[in-house]
């Protein structure tokens, strides 16, 4: 279980790389409409990931004993906005994400309780994000910079 869920977490951190080399988004936070779509695209064309996701419906810290799998996630993650944005993430901006990544998680369970995903609760968990990021940041909302 702890290799899928690794495998898992490479192959969504691989393909957001991927995504964000090629993408011309402003800001980091532009990013998470891209991270919360190639979330839902894995669910849907993985079994193994939407069952496993980052192995948090075996145990919460199945991906590193020390800490939980959203902050395992969330650390990559940080390196993955200093490496294409070429920022360093604020303490407050690393805790925005964490918020994020809890909130998105439980959100888009509730949205895969439809077997393909509710396409309308996917689109209120990006609502929520970016207002989320506008109300604790100060980030723009509204389409990224594309």
């Amino acid at each position: 279980m702890q290799a899928l869920a690794q495998r898992n977490l490479d192959t969504y951190l691989a393909r957001l790389a991927d995504v964000l080399a090629c993408s011309r988004l402003a800001h980091w936070w532009d990013m998470i409409d891209v991270a919360i779509d190639l979330y839902v695209d894995l669910h849907r064309q993985i079994p193994g990931f939407r069952v496993i996701r980052f192995g948090d419906v075996v145990d919460t810290h199945l991906l590193q004993p020390e800490e939980d799998n959203d902050q395992v996630l969330a650390h990559r993650i940080f390196a993955l906005v200093q490496s294409r944005f070429g920022v360093e993430l604020s303490a407050g901006e690393q805790l925005a994400v964490v918020v994020l990544i809890k909130a998105a998680d439980a959100v888009t369970q509730f949205a895969f309780r439809d077997p393909n995903g509710d396409p309308q609760i996917i689109e209120e968990t990006k609502l929520l994000m970016n207002a989320y990021l506008q109300a604790r940041l100060g980030a723009p909302t509204g389409p990224p910079g594309c």
